[in-house]
């Protein structure tokens, strides 16, 4: 391999540098006093040499640098049994904690990365170091090193001054000590005779005289420091001579040892090429032959029971996965497979499957041998891929079922990638891996499908560390080689589609199917696999297994002919070759390309200051709880960091499958931002991606920003995320101050700031104090208010088990800094002298020296905490005693999502509807302030109530599903066709029976006094409602009715029965209620507008239906006053139980489906109606069900009567009712888990299942 490229900053051993030389190597010399016979980490080792160095007297090194460049040199380089080198960056060290090692040594590493990054790498230090270890760490003094000689390293991020290291470093360790170090031109004497002598040292100086003795100190360039827990002993100063003969001899040596390294490496790398040639000639002929058995192709397995590895577990309560393997032979592969599993897999995740197609050579006695938990199943003759995969699917008890080919190779850390992007989202229903072939390259990241039926496998043959193969993509579909599915899924569309047997074209299949469902397709890079392609099927398209692909495209192509219109066409036909397989970015494209399954979220482009590290601030917490809600709600996100941010959370973001740019040198004007990094062409991105939204993030982000994005992208809405009124909070801070230069600054900013508001197309506020606060100063601008999001969180320890006081904030916010000096200094104090065993603890980012000052016997001050619920869920109190500020306090809403109550300021309380000793305890002076924590410290009672009423508001108004109609109402006033009425969403399902539906329809049109519009959604009539209901499609959207806003006509060309209808109905509203309604339904005078009422009673309501003639329950009414059969005087009965009824209405558990209001946020929520339910019945039980679960209420509407008919389709499908009703109860009852043997129409306490609460695997995809 090549040297390595000398930067100017890497230390290079084979350079001639004599004074980075002997820099480099003075401090891995020193270093090597405390290694010997010990395990030592290597962070930031570069190309290897010190790491290599110190492996000749520790037991054992890991050597880890960021660069894979370096890593792969120094493992090439330097060799020895004990020593290892890893890709891993300083703020995410590739070890265990079961790794931890006595020495970890880092030579000029965290002065290379912001301030953020360096409290992460001490953590990761904390983290690996055993409780006695040492660190030996070195950076450069700033003053010495930049300020003195005004230099500036353009490699250096955050360097440090002798007292900030010190300070740093006792943040982790009791006992720290700093040395310095430089070079020095230098005389020695020595005694020649004992060993050991004290030394003296004499100074000399340049003076105008020449050489004179001087007293002045010597300026430490670098600075060392030795830390530990454990008391130090022997750090000691040390001096390095160059003796050139000596030297040279070493190195000699040391060229010696690698060229008889290298050596040994030529001999291994020989006996590699000529295995290697062996198994491409074997690949060579298994490609080329038909699969036709060979009995004796492979030897028997006699003896190998204890060469593989038990696989899978003895027994589990519960199986996440399982694994199902088709065989046909190839039993090395199969073989190689499993020992890959058993050492890559862990064994509690899965459960095995090994479906044998009558194999007849070494496969079933290698099957005999297995061990564990492994479950082999056997077919007396070649039943085919499908069949094979159905077949152990039916035995799988696991939520998700992974089929896996026996010809791949599963890579360290695949089945937990996957498994985490399948539960990151309810609505993903397969998840397929990075195949690779064995040489390396890239066999397949993610799949397209073309308008011919035609596939590509993404990125085959290319480099698979490509970022375009590293990110998590939406894609048409994944390979079955290795593909992840739901198993409620899998069932629900009854296996791979037997018209694909023996196999190919079955996993495409059913990807389309899952889409078809609404479910999404993803690919997951970080699941890497290496497959052995064609080993059972062969390559030759014409013979064997292979000729089905072309078959069998045709098949599919047949198929899925009315969706396949809408993908793209083939490279054949366009001459290029596609971009991407992210169904995402193909969306955002600007030629646009229909997306085939289901409608997308608008494309949004987020710029911020830096990457959302939601775990050190509030704002950064909000912002990316709103990045998953888009992503929930369909958006394709694009994230720009203009400063960046650590690595960790750009993976976090891009595992959502958010493109991710950043840092943005051209932008960063801070000397703690990186800018070694490439620029981001904001221009390209606008020109390549049509984005419907940019969300901007601070006024200051929109002054670098707005105007380029107006000018490349003209047609993108503007959003500015105020995040807090900054001139606000300034004007309050120079009041407090009585600070005249602050009063002109925030005068200053007033101006700025107004001004760029005045540009955006809308403004989102966190408060609604805030939104007051612009609407007088910026008018005819959309406003929305977004608060910060908080997650329900579990109950921490009681009353009693908690003591002490908690303020989280970061330190960077000035506004927290003045909070806490205030608060020790002067309200602390007087608590103290009341409650004097009261103590503080102060978590947060970057405490300054003045917060740090703070810490001693009664207050803790921890800086950054990875994890602020341990001090949450033990704290009796948490304090917010800000003075000046504005937005949302993350703060208090932490605590109370936690049940831990409040005492705040004023200011700290504005804007989340707190109200003074219901939710939080209010005082705005340091006496008053005092009392109010010990009354709350004291009073129990008081505690218990502020603890369960602050938890209640927080999960009423700051959780996700709270805030997610919020977030979608800013992305819809800006991304689709404005509107400014309440609108009602009615969706009606058709199936032959025109006359029904046309008596359904004018009486909506007749009756239906609210904006509205018409989805109606025909399940493949056969008469003539499909041509009827065109004419109204024209008649109403060229607004011939005076309420009804638009018609839309979905049409079906196969009966997709009640549940999947009406989800189709579901996905094309765009209502803020929707009314899901049988076309056997006649509306009455004023019908919608008791619906809503109803609605509106109360914020927890989410379904209402009304009462009817034709229902079981109590919304019936037994003895209506009109003709059933004409309908003669049905408006006149309705209007008269109306007035006999007026507002009444009351709670039930349950709404019937025939015709049901349901709130925009239920949908959200619980998703649509469950499609195993098929034509009809228990489908609106089910959705109730899960309502309720949800922590909605369902109400009937006592004032508001319709006519229904009652059972027309199953009597126009000549389809036995009851048959059905107790088919569809059996599937309720499996569903829910209630006993078997309950009969139908028997009454179920339910109770048990709505303590559960909604969980993910409720919620039903309509889209």
């Amino acid at each position: 391999m090549d040297e390595l490229a000398f930067t100017g900053e890497r230390f290079l051993s084979h350079l001639d540098y004599p004074e980075i030389a002997y820099e480099h190597w003075h401090r891995y010399l020193y270093a090597s006093g405390w290694v010997a016979g010990k395990t030592v980490l290597d962070i930031a080792c570069g190309e290897g040499y010190g790491s290599y160095f110190l492996a000749q007297t520790a037991r054992r090194v890991v050597g880890v640098d960021i660069s894979p460049e370096a890593v792969m040199h120094a493992s090439t380089h330097y060799l020895s049994a004990n020593l290892e080198f890893k890709t891993g960056s300083v703020d995410q060290i590739p070890l265990a904690e079961a790794e931890s090692v006595d020495v970890i040594v880092s030579f000029e590493t965290l002065e290379h990365v912001p301030a953020e990054t360096q409290q992460a790498f001490l953590l990761e230090v904390k983290r690996l170091l055993k409780p006695r270890g040492v660190l030996i760490i070195s950076t450069p003094n700033k003053y010495h090193y930049s300020d003195v000689p005004q230099y500036k390293n353009e490699y250096h991020v955050h360097e440090f001054y002798i007292k900030e290291f010190h300070a740093f470093l006792a943040q982790g360790f009791k006992h720290v000590e700093v040395l310095g170090q430089k070079i020095f031109p230098a005389s020695v004497i020595w005694h020649l005779e004992q060993n050991g002598r004290a030394w003296r040292e004499h100074h000399l100086e340049q003076t105008n005289r020449g050489l004179q003795p001087s007293a002045t100190p010597k300026k430490d360039i670098y600075n060392i420091a030795v830390c530990s827990n454990a008391p130090l002993v022997g750090v000691d100063n040390a001096l390095l001579l160059d003796l050139s003969e000596r030297i040279w001899r070493l190195r000699d040596q040391q060229l010696a040892l690698l060229q008889q390294k290298n050596q040994s490496l030529e001999k291994q790398l020989a006996e590699k090429n000529t295995e290697l040639e062996r198994l491409q000639a074997g690949l060579t002929k298994l490609k080329t032959e038909e699969p036709v058995p060979a009995k004796n192709s492979f030897p028997k397995a006699s003896g190998q029971r204890d060469q593989i590895e038990p696989l899978g577990a003895a027994s589990r309560p519960q199986t996440a996965v399982s694994i199902i393997i088709p065989l046909f032979n190839q039993a090395v592969y199969t073989r190689q497979c499993l020992e890959a599993l058993a050492q890559n897999t862990p064994a509690d995740k899965f459960e095995l499957i090994l479906v044998d197609n009558a194999s007849t050579d070494a496969t079933p006695e290698l099957l005999r041998c297995l061990e564990g938990d492994v479950q082999v199943i056997r077919h007396e003759k070649n039943e085919g891929f499908v069949n094979a995969c159905n077949r152990g699917a039916q035995a799988a008890k696991g939520k998700y079922l992974l089929f896996l080919n026996n010809d791949t190779v599963p890579l360290s850390g695949w089945l937990e990638a996957m498994l985490r992007l399948a539960e990151s989202d309810p609505v993903i229903g397969a998840v397929g891996a990075k195949l690779m072939y064995p040489d390396g390259k890239l066999q397949e990241a993610g799949a397209l499908i073309f308008n011919d039926g035609s596939g590509w496998n993404f990125g085959r043959g290319d480099d698979p560390a490509k970022a375009a193969y590293n990110r998590v993509a939406e894609v048409d579909y994944c390979s079955g080689a290795c593909l992840l599915v739901r198993r409620n899924l899998f069932e629900q569309l009854q296996g791979f589609d037997k018209r694909y047997v023996p196999a190919y074209y079955e996993d495409t299949d059913l990807c389309f199917g899952l889409r078809k469902l609404g479910f999404k397709v993803m690919y997951c890079p970080e699941a890497a696999v290496v497959h052995f392609e064609g080993v059972t099927a062969g390559t030759n398209l014409q013979t064997g297994y292979k000729k089905y692909q072309a078959l069998h495209r045709e098949t599919f192509a047949r198929k899925w002919k009315r969706e396949l219109q809408h993908q793209d066409h083939s490279p054949e036909v366009t001459r290029q070759a596609p971009v991407t397989a992210d169904r995402a970015r193909l969306r955002a494209l600007p030629a646009g390309r229909a997306e085939a399954f289901h409608p997308a979220g608008p494309n949004v482009l987020v710029i911020d200051p830096t990457l959302p590290m939601h775990d050190r601030a509030s704002g950064c917490l909000r912002l990316f709880g709103v990045l998953k809600i888009m992503r929930q709600q369909g958006c394709a996100v694009t994230f720009i960091a203009r400063s960046g941010g650590p690595t960790q959370y750009r993976r976090e973001l891009e595992s959502m499958g958010i493109r991710v740019y950043g840092p943005d040198p051209a932008k960063i004007t801070n000397s703690h931002a990186p800018v070694n990094a490439p620029p981001v062409d904001l221009r390209a991105i606008l020109s390549k991606t049509s984005f419907q939204v940019a969300w901007l993030s601070f006024f200051q982000i929109a002054e670098e920003y707005l105007a380029e994005i107006r000018q490349w992208s003209p047609a993108t809405k503007i959003v500015i995320d105020t995040v807090d009124v900054h001139f606000l909070r300034e004007e309050r801070q120079a009041e407090l101050l009585g600070d005249d230069r602050l009063r002109q600054q925030a005068k200053a900013t007033r101006l700025r700031e107004l001004e760029i508001y005045r540009r955006a197309d809308a403004l989102v506020t966190v408060t609604a104090a805030d939104q007051s606060v612009l609407e007088g100063q910026v008018t005819g601008k959309p406003m929305f208010v977004v608060p910060n999001v908080h997650a329900r969180q579990p109950n921490g320890a009681p009353y009693e088990q908690r003591q002490g006081l908690l303020f989280v904030g970061n330190f960077n916010h000035l506004p927290n800094q003045d909070a806490m000096l205030f608060f020790a200094l002067e309200v602390f104090p007087k608590i103290r002298a009341i409650l004097p065993e009261v103590k503080l603890q102060i978590i947060g980012n970057n405490p300054p020296a003045a917060i740090q000052n703070l810490a001693g016997e009664s207050i803790q001050v921890t800086g950054y905490v990875p994890e602020t619920k341990p001090y949450l869920n033990l704290s009796r109190i948490s304090v917010a005693p800000l003075r000046y500020g504005a937005g949302m306090k993350g703060k208090i809403g932490e605590a109370l999502s936690h049940g831990v109550p409040v005492v705040t300021t004023s200011i700290g309380a504005e804007g989340m509807g707190l109200v003074p000793d219901e939710h939080v305890l209010i005082a705005d002076d340091a006496g008053s302030f005092a009392q109010a924590v010990v009354r709350l410290y004291q009073d129990r009672e008081l505690w218990l109530r502020l603890a369960k009423n602050g938890r209640r508001l927080v999960e009423s108004n700051f959780t996700p599903e709270a805030i997610a109609p919020q977030v979608k109402a800013v992305l819809g006033a800006t991304s689709g066709p404005e509107r400014t009425e309440a609108l009602t969403s009615l969706v009606i399902l058709t199936h032959n029976q025109r006359a029904l539906t046309q008596a359904c329809l004018e009486s909506v049109l007749r009756h239906t006094h609210e904006p509205f519009e018409l989805i109606v959604v025909d399940n493949a009539s056969t008469d003539d409602t499909v041509a009827y209901l065109s004419s109204w499609e024209v008649s109403i959207n060229f607004g011939e009715h005076k309420y009804c806003r638009r018609f839309t006509l979905v049409s079906n060309p196969v009966n997709r029965g009640f549940a999947a209808g009406n989800n189709q109905g579901i996905a094309a509203a765009q209502g803020d209620t929707l009314v899901l309604m049988n076309n056997d339904v006649v509306v009455t005078p004023g019908w919608l507008t008791r619906l809503l009422r109803c609605a509106q009673r109360n914020p927890k309501i989410g379904v209402v239906g009304p009462m009817t003639n034709y229902v079981s329950g109590p919304q019936k009414v037994e003895t209506p006053g009109y003709r059933l059969d004409t309908l003669e005087g049905l408006d006149d009965f309705a209007r008269d139980f109306a007035r006999e009824h007026a507002d009444e209405a009351f709670p039930h558990w349950r709404v019937v489906g025939f015709c049901m209001l349901i709130k925009r946020e239920v949908i959200e929520k619980i998703g649509g109606l469950d499609g195993r339910f098929g034509l009809g019945n228990f489908e609106d039980d089910d959705f109730s069900l899960r309502a309720a679960l949800a922590k909605f209420e369902s109400w009937i509407a006592r004032d508001c009567y319709v006519h229904h008919v009652g059972s027309r389709t199953f009597a126009d499908l000549n389809l036995d009712y009851r048959e059905s009703l107790e088919k569809n109860w059996r599937i309720f009852k499996n569903k829910w888990r209630l006993p078997a043997a309950v009969p139908l129409g028997t009454s179920v306490d339910l109770t048990p299942i709505l303590r559960g609460g909604f969980k993910a695997r409720h919620y039903c995809a309509y889209r």
